[in-house]
């Protein structure tokens, strides 16, 4: 009974750790965190509002001075809200390109293989 008993907590401990090793990776970690940050930032502003407000693109001036004074004027949480938006989608842009270049390679080789 000891000996089962003991068995059984080692390997749930062996498969939360399997688990939360898979879970840990990354590129999960980075979209949880992006959507995380994301939701909260919807809680503190209106996007709707943000893009109805918004000037026409016909010259991207007043749209950048329209998105910096809309960042400026917002509450401090919103924004390290939406400055941690910005460095997760930078990390998931980079999970991506890597992602994808390395399909490409994989890709590539399987096509070299399969031509020799």
């Amino acid at each position: 009974m000891f000996n089962r008993n003991l068995k059984e907590k080692i390997m749930i401990r062996v498969y939360l750790s399997w688990f939360f090793k898979k879970l840990s990776s990354s590129f999960a970690l980075e979209i949880i965190l992006f959507a995380g940050l994301f939701f909260g930032l919807t809680a503190y502003v209106s996007l709707v509002d943000v893009f109805n407000n918004l000037p026409s693109f016909s010259s991207p001036g007043p749209v950048a001075g329209f998105f910096w004074s809309a960042f400026y004027e917002t509450e401090t949480v919103a924004q390290v809200l939406f400055a941690g938006m910005v460095i997760a989608f930078a990390f998931l842009f980079k999970d991506i390109k890597l992602i994808v270049q390395n399909f490409l390679l994989k890709k590539k080789q399987g096509l070299q293989f399969a031509c020799n």
